[in-house]
């Protein structure tokens, strides 16, 4: 894959819109030399934007438009020193495995389906059974829920983290068990076996998160800006978003932390680089938010098709996600 830009530096410019007139916008440059060569490009930049304009501030810095500016933590090496993959703290502050050797999707549930999991997680009905003890679906026994922990302390904090940083649907602790029992989740299950069906050759994966699923593919070379990638993305029910960047950024995405208002954490507000005072206070945002998410996990490993990677860099980076995802551990995700 290739590197994810290691030096930023950013330039104010007056840029010329239509609705507000001149505005002053930031604008980053990146390089993978120095932050000289970062700061140059940045220039370039900001001259370029003030030339043309722009419709809206916002578009001067839209996500999927440019690089990932995140801080790498990890880079992953094959033996030939192939970049295989980098692991970098996304912007609220989880680290993230970013590669183009394995196809990862996310497919995420409806926001009814999370408002039912919220329901029946509120009356109580654990993955054992409802509130009449009734014997657990199929589909719950095949996903092997876990019966679900009463509350503690850390269900407090939760909700206070939450509150500060916006609570969505999928946040509610118990939630993404009670989800498991919803048509939306059988149909996604269903979607994927069919799919490993149509394909034997690939290696299908499939793992649980808070809000839905993730499925990771082996076999398949698809680049994450082919058409080949979009089309297996879409097949899977993947986010339009989440297809756009996989695209504009050269490499598939996931998650291997904790959500940080899940584990009673506010998200990270010191955007990377970060410098002087916002340094210190990213450093010990890290550390506890780090030492937080021992008892979570960012997804759970649900079904394998049985079909070995095709390379040892697939086989090795399947390997690091679930144990940095904590995919095996059995602990509740977040």
């Amino acid at each position: 894959m290739e590197p994810i830009p290691r030096f930023w530096a950013s330039r104010t410019t007056t840029v010329p819109t239509r609705r507000r007139g001149e505005v002053p916008v930031d604008v980053w440059g990146w390089s993978d030399r120095s932050r000289e060569d970062a700061l140059s490009r940045a220039e370039r930049r900001a001259q370029e934007l003030a030339a043309r304009g722009i419709e809206d501030t916002r578009a001067a810095e839209y996500y999927p438009g440019r690089p990932v500016r995140e801080e790498i933590l990890e880079e992953v090496r094959g033996d030939d020193g192939a970049l295989l993959a980098v692991i970098t703290r996304n912007r609220y502050g989880a680290a993230v495995l970013n590669t183009d050797a394995v196809l990862i999707a996310d497919v995420d549930l409806p926001a009814s389906a999370l408002a039912r999991g919220r329901r029946r997680s509120a009356r109580g009905a654990g993955p054992a059974g409802g509130a009449g003890g009734e014997r657990p679906s199929l589909l719950g026994r095949l996903f092997g829920r876990r019966a679900q922990a009463p509350a503690t302390a850390g269900d407090d904090a939760n909700a206070g983290a939450d509150a500060r940083t916006g609570t969505r649907l999928d946040d509610a602790p118990g939630v993404s068990d009670a989800l498991d029992a919803t048509p939306e989740a059988t149909a996604v299950r269903e979607r994927v076996e069919a799919f490993a069906g149509a394909h034997p050759d690939w290696g299908v994966h499939l793992h649980r998160t808070a809000a839905g699923f993730r499925v990771l593919i082996s076999g398949t070379g698809a680049a994450p800006a082919s058409e080949q990638a979009r089309g297996i993305l879409d097949e899977l029910g993947s986010d339009p978003l989440y297809v756009r960047l996989c695209a504009a950024q050269g490499s598939y995405r996931a998650r291997l932390a904790p959500k940080p208002w899940r584990v009673g954490r506010a998200a990270l507000r010191v955007r990377w680089p970060a410098e002087g005072r916002a340094a210190d206070e990213y450093a010990s945002w890290v550390r506890d938010f780090e030492s937080s998410c021992a008892d979570s996990a960012a997804c759970r490993r649900v079904w394998w098709n049985g079909v070995e990677p095709t390379s040892d860099a697939e086989r090795r980076l399947l390997a690091l996600h679930d144990e940095r995802s904590g995919a095996d551990s059995g602990h509740g995700l977040a």
